[in-house]
Order: structure tokens, then sequence, then C-alpha cells
């Protein structure tokens, strides 16, 4: 009886040992999927300058970088507001993007601009030209946690020149990041 506990024994742990192998293959060769944790990341923008009646913006696609992780650096985040006025937007802010990232650190924020136009007292709807094939660049670093959501403010300035001279938009942003629990 006790050869026969013992074999049992011996049997139970190869089968173990085995099965473990076998998944850890699938996870190594990426057959199987590892969840990543994950946490969440709020794009809010701000501000606008002051002698335009309005300016409109149209938003097609917001990116972030994230540190170290080869040709997955670059996630997509889900565009809220595609079309907003800047100049509403004073003292307000406004949720521009909002979605789950993988846990970790990230250093930049674009986001791309397909179209804009300004209105003012000589010009009502006055079509701008997007430098930079519209993709504005946030220098930022952040952190995505589980918990708390990482909130990030884009302060966007343009300069009115371009704009009222040669009808081009050369917006500049800046941002600054908070952690809400």
């Amino acid at each position: 009886m006790a050869h026969e506990t013992k074999k049992l024994v011996i049997g139970a742990a190869g089968g173990f040992l085995i099965a473990v192998l076998i998944i850890s293959g699938f996870v190594w060769t990426g057959m199987l999927p590892v969840t990543e944790a994950k946490g969440l990341l709020i794009i809010r923008v701000k501000d606008a300058p002051a002698e335009l009646n309005e300016l409109w913006l149209n938003i097609s696609a917001v990116r972030v970088h994230r540190e170290g992780w080869g040709n997955e650096t670059w996630k997509e985040i889900p565009v809220v507001t595609e079309l907003f006025d800047l100049l509403l937007l004073r003292n307000v802010s406004t949720v521009l993007a909002a979605g789950e990232l993988p846990v970790g650190n990230y250093t930049e924020i674009r986001f791309r601009i397909v179209n804009a136009w300004a209105n003012t007292a000589e010009n009502p709807h006055q079509p701008l030209n997007v430098v930079a094939n519209g993709w504005v660049m946030v220098k930022v670093h952040f952190a995505i946690e589980e918990a708390p959501i990482t909130s990030v403010l884009i302060d966007i300035e343009v300069n009115e020149e371009p704009i009222l001279n040669a009808n081009k938009l050369m917006p500049v942003a800046k941002a600054t990041v908070d952690y809400i629990e």
C-alpha cells in the first residue's frame, strides 16, 4: 500500500511539473495573454488667446509615449471632446481624452489638430493651416498606477500674430500632472 501511495504521489508531482512547463511555454511564446495592471488617465485642455472671438480646434487623435517599451511605446487614448472653442476654456477645462493605460512611466503626449478656424471681427470664419502636420507635442513625465487616477492638464498657448496675419495655427502646449484619489 505504501508503494502504491508513493507511485501516486510521484505521478501527481510529475503531472503537475509537466502542466507547469506546458503553461510556461505558452506564456513565453505569447500564445497565452498575460494581463497587465492598468490605471486611468484623463487628459484635459484649457486656456485661450485674448484677441480672437473664437478659436475652434478639431482633435482627431491623442497618443502617449510609454517609457522603455521598444516598438510598443505609443499608446492611443480615446478622444472624448473632438471639437471645442479654445476661448471658452479660459478659467475652466474640458476632458480631451480618457482611457486605461498599462501601469508605468510616460514621457510625452501628442494630439493631432486636423483642422482649426478662428472668428474675428474682420473675418467670421477664417480657416487656419495647422503647422507640423497638426501634431502638437507635450513633453511631460507622469506615472500611471492602478490608483490613484492620473490627470494631465494641457495648457494650449497660441500666438495670435500668425493667425491674424498668415492664417497659421502654431500652438505650443505645456502640461501639469495631478493624481486624484
